[in-house]
């Protein structure tokens, strides 16, 4: 994992197996009200660690959709409504967004709360079809993190 911009707990889980909560692997911990912070997105102050290693066999595809048997499990804390429901998350289904990317090789990742389908115009057409991969060649500089 290189960011975390979301709030709330969030597993990672590999072939069913737990790996860690994200926002840890990458040295933070929870806040006082439950939540985490967003860790390498471009806000002031928001460091992580840069990179985490997750070694995975040899054999590893990327070609299905469930993101080559990577999950995240992501928590609502308790103060928050709804509240301590957890909801699990695979691969996304075409047509629908997801809540976490892997990607082969490097990428640039949008600021802090920037429209992915504005930083990277042709991702919609990979949310339409998941083949499609080259949306990631496409981006406006301005948005990204650089």
């Amino acid at each position: 994992p290189l960011a975390a911009g979301g709030v709330y707990k969030a597993e990672i889980y590999y072939n069913d197996v737990w790996i860690g909560e994200i926002h840890e692997l990458l040295g933070h911990s929870v806040k006082e009200d439950g939540t985490y912070p967003m860790i390498n997105t471009g806000v002031t102050s928001d460091n992580g660690k840069t990179v985490q290693t997750i070694t995975v066999p040899a054999d590893f595809n990327l070609a299905s959709d469930d993101m080559g048997g990577f999950s995240i499990k992501v928590t609502i804390p308790e103060s928050e409504e709804l509240g301590g429901q957890a909801i699990t998350i695979y691969g996304p289904d075409s047509g629908t967004a997801p809540q976490m990317f892997l990607l082969e090789g490097t990428w640039q990742w949008p600021k802090d709360r920037q429209n992915i389908e504005v930083a990277y115009p042709d991702f919609a057409k990979w949310n339409a079809d998941h083949n499609y991969l080259d949306w990631v060649k496409n981006s406006k500089s301005e948005l990204i993190w650089q």
